[in-house]
């Protein structure tokens, strides 16, 4: 096994089960330790994003970082404790407005309005990705059997990226190349990478009541949820293509960034939040 591939089994063997441990056994206050980790991934997530989006740029972007912070903060405090109200949409809202004003203010300072354009867009989609996604993770954590649905979803896509991976290696040796953003991955990686957590949720939902669907739904779960995994993993090629790095970071051995861990997870995360909110 070389060196990367070790450091990267020995990042999931330690980071999966302490992240089940705090699932499992701190579910207290709507799985607030969770929530806290969510805000600390999301932080660190922005970070790299906006390293990757300003490199090779004299942007001098103004945004802090940690605003990114802010809405899964404020997503665990609406459905806490004000779920009558849009929280959510309401602090997006203004963080945006808020980043994109900064502008009328240091844009002149900067380059005289000429990088304006850039860092305004910057800006918004920081605001939007990865931080309005992760507030998914914290809409996990009301649904009713929240530890059902939190592993479920972290089963789905650790296992989607898992069997293409290993799919990918055993079979993917002449199909590769056929995403251009992604030229080592295959279409036996692909295919893999999808069906088997389809099938998947067809075994559970057939051997497991609380899941209260049938086993089409159970495919259409994991196969769906399995889809958005591997776009989240292209969206962020695209990020790093762009700002021509092979990591978003160095924070996680044997995986690189942050953003690199958790790229497929943050797209997949609303898809397999409304799939539950349509079929249960």
């Amino acid at each position: 096994m070389n060196t990367s591939l070790f450091k990267r089994v020995m990042t999931t063997v330690i980071a999966l089960p302490t992240l089940l441990l705090i699932i499992v056994l701190l579910p207290y206050y709507n799985y607030l330790a969770f929530t806290l980790l969510v805000i600390v991934i999301s932080i660190i997530s922005n970070a790299e994003i906006h390293d990757m989006l300003t490199k090779n740029k004299e942007l001098n972007l103004k945004v802090p970082f940690w605003l990114g912070g802010l809405l899964p903060l404020f997503a665990y405090i609406q459905l806490a404790f004000m779920p009558s109200y849009d929280l959510i949409s309401l602090v997006l809202m203004v963080l945006i407005i808020f980043s994109l004003s900064l502008e009328i203010y240091f844009g002149h300072k900067i380059d005289g309005y000429k990088g304006s354009r850039d860092r305004m867009a910057i800006s918004a989609c920081m605001l939007l990705y990865p931080s309005l996604l992760t507030t998914y993770f914290i809409r996990f954590c009301f649904l009713d059997d929240a530890w059902v649905w939190i592993i479920t979803f972290l089963g789905l896509c650790f296992s989607s990226d898992t069997f293409a991976y290993i799919f990918g290696m055993l079979l993917g040796k002449n199909n590769r190349g056929f995403i251009k953003v992604s030229p080592n991955k295959s279409i036996a990686g692909y295919v893999a990478g999808i069906l088997i957590p389809g099938l998947e949720g067809i075994l559970l939902t057939s051997l497991f009541s609380i899941y209260k669907m049938n086993p089409v739904q159970g495919f259409v779960l994991g196969s769906l949820t399995a889809c958005g995994a591997a776009f989240g993993d292209l969206i962020e090629s695209c990020f790093k293509r762009s700002a021509g790095v092979k990591d978003s970071g160095h924070i996680i051995p044997g995986r690189g960034g942050m953003m690199d861990s958790v790229d497929s997870l943050i797209v997949a995360a609303p898809i397999f939040y409304f799939l539950i909110f349509l079929m249960v």
